[in-house]
């Protein structure tokens, strides 16, 4: 056996392992097409990217009764509200900057209205489902289960959070120094350990699928030659 071959056999069988182990986490949660970026971040509250057609009715199904839509107040976030009520579900917008920090008025707004628990289950949204709402939950993370602000930006991240999102980044740090003492004192939160890093893994794109694929096949060719 050439050398180049007894070196690259084990990285293959290496990295084969490594993307079935990928998959494994990422079919945890259900793929909806209706529904892209969904994640459950508890039983009171989801999140994900807007809506495509259908997507309030499969929301309507799977139990949620309040929709959260982060994103502008216009015309389609309007359409939305009123398929959303159709739905029998209630509707909120707060409408955030997609390109900069929020304020402290939405952020507390927001964070009132997914504690509530007459709305839960709430879904969370915004155009992606990875800025606006990566800052909201990590800032819930926070604030309901006592993590810390390094933890909560990881998840964010995790689950698309730009890395050019800096003044959202940053309004995520702030919001842990400022509020640090409270975190560690506080009795209200309803503290949950650390992130789990397979229970964060978001859902591989199909894109990814397609990839992961193809490599398995090369590594059984490698395996077989």
């Amino acid at each position: 056996m050439k050398i180049r071959d007894r070196i690259t056999q084990p990285l293959v069988i290496l990295l084969a392992m490594a993307l079935c182990a990928s998959s494994t986490f990422a079919q945890t949660e259900p793929r909806y097409r209706e529904l892209p970026n969904f994640h459950q971040v508890n039983q009171g509250l989801y999140r994900g990217a807007q809506p495509r057609e259908g997507g309030i009715q499969k929301l309507a199904a799977l139990g949620i009764k309040t929709i959260l839509n982060l994103r502008a107040a216009d015309e389609r976030s309007r359409a939305e509200e009123t398929e959303a009520r159709a739905a029998g579900l209630r509707f909120f917008n707060i409408p955030m900057e997609g390109l900069d920090r929020p304020n402290d008025t939405q952020v507390e707004r927001a964070l009132g209205i997914i504690n509530d628990a007459a709305n839960q289950p709430v879904f969370v949204h915004c155009k992606h489902g990875a800025d606006r709402t990566g800052v909201i939950i990590a800032i819930y993370r926070m604030t309901h289960d006592g993590w810390s602000s390094e933890d909560s930006l990881r998840e964010a991240k995790r689950y698309g959070l730009s890395m050019f999102q800096f003044g959202m980044k940053d309004y995520i740090k702030d919001y842990g120094r400022d509020h640090a003492g409270q975190q560690r004192t506080g009795r209200s939160f309803n503290r949950s350990s650390a992130p789990d890093e397979r229970a964060a893994t978001p859902l591989v794109t199909e894109t990814f699928e397609r990839r992961k694929t193809s490599f398995a096949m090369h590594a059984r060719r490698t395996l077989m030659s």
